[in-house]
């Protein structure tokens, strides 16, 4: 999984980014915690997430929790994605049978 490309360092390559993960098979992180510390995470995961959508690009949520209080929080992620209409199908940790399908690849 490629994680924290929200991080501001990949902003002009997140396309290349998001298609090369594809073509490799590979998944994207949603990292909630990013949405809520990062300055311009928002906008740049909401970006990916587009793009993931566009090109079937499969995306992992991840609370990224940095205290044990924040271990499962994902809200905010799952919101972005609702409201972006990302196809659940996309998420590889929606439950546990899709994500041991996703290992089984």
């Amino acid at each position: 999984m490629l994680g924290h490309i929200d991080d501001g360092k990949t902003a002009n390559i997140i396309e290349e980014v998001v298609l090369e993960a594809g073509r490799l098979g590979k998944i994207i992180e949603v990292n909630n915690n990013s949405l809520l510390v990062r300055r311009g995470s928002r906008e740049r995961v909401e970006e990916i997430a587009r793009l993931c959508k566009r090109n079937g690009v499969r995306v992992a949520v991840s609370s990224d929790a940095h205290f044990d209080t924040m271990i499962g929080a994902v809200e905010p992620a799952l919101e972005l994605l609702g409201r972006e209409d990302f196809p659940e199908e996309l998420i590889v940790n929606r439950s546990r049978e899709a994500f041991e399908g996703y290992l089984a690849e």
